[in-house]
C-alpha cells in the first residue's frame, strides 16, 4: 500500500469496498497502470492461481501494458500471452491451450467476446482489467465470473453509460 499515492490509496479503498468491483476514473499518466497492476497482485496473494485477463483496444496499448507487467509486477515474458489476431488467425481459440500455463493474457476488445464466448475460461479463476474501458463496443457486457473486475479511462462515459458494462461503479 505505501507504494501507492494518496488517491491510489483511496481509489484502492473504494474498488475493495465495493466488492473488487468498479472503475477508475484518472487523467491519463497518473497511475491508473500501477494502481490496476497492484491490485491484480494483492488479489493474486490471496489467489495464487489467479490469472489476469487484460482487455485494451489497441494493439499499442496491449505492447505497453505487457511491458509494465513485466516491469511492475517482475512477471516473465513467457507467462504472458498476446490473444490478438495480428499474430494468428483464432487467437482466442489458441489462447485457451495456455490457459493452464500462463499468468496474463492480453486481449484486443476485437478478440474479447469470443474468447469468453464459449465459458472454458471459467474453469479457471480471472482477474480482469479494461483499459480505456470508454472503447468497448458499444452494448457489450462483461461476465460477472470475475475474481475482481477492474475498469480504467479518463473518461468512462465518452461513448456510453458505463453501468451497462458491468464493471462496477465509477
Amino acid at each position: 500500500f505505501e507504494k501507492l499515492r494518496p488517491w491510489q490509496q483511496k481509489a484502492c479503498k473504494a474498488w475493495k469496498d465495493s466488492d473488487s468491483k468498479g472503475i477508475i476514473q484518472a487523467v491519463p499518466g497518473s497511475g491508473k497502470t500501477w494502481l490496476g497492476l497492484f491490485l491484480f497482485q494483492e488479489a493474486q496473494k490471496k489467489n495464487t492461481d489467479l490469472r489476469l485477463l487484460l482487455v485494451c483496444p489497441r494493439l499499442t496499448l496491449a505492447d505497453q501494458w505487457e511491458e509494465e507487467i513485466q516491469e511492475k509486477i517482475e512477471m516473465p515474458k513467457d507467462e504472458i500471452f498476446r490473444v490478438d489476431s495480428s499474430n494468428v488467425v483464432n487467437a482466442f481459440e489458441i489462447a485457451q491451450d495456455h490457459f493452464h500455463e500462463r499468468t496474463a493474457f492480453l486481449v484486443l476488445f476485437n478478440q474479447v467476446e469470443k474468447l469468453l464466448k464459449n465459458g472454458y475460461w471459467k474453469k479457471f479463476n480471472w482477474f480482469l482489467i479494461v483499459d480505456e474501458l470508454h472503447n468497448t463496443p458499444i452494448d457489450y457486457i462483461f461476465p460477472n465470473d470475475f475474481h475482481g473486475m477492474l475498469g480504467l479511462s479518463a473518461t468512462p462515459n465518452k461513448k456510453q453509460n458505463v453501468d451497462s458494462l458491468n464493471l462496477g461503479k465509477i
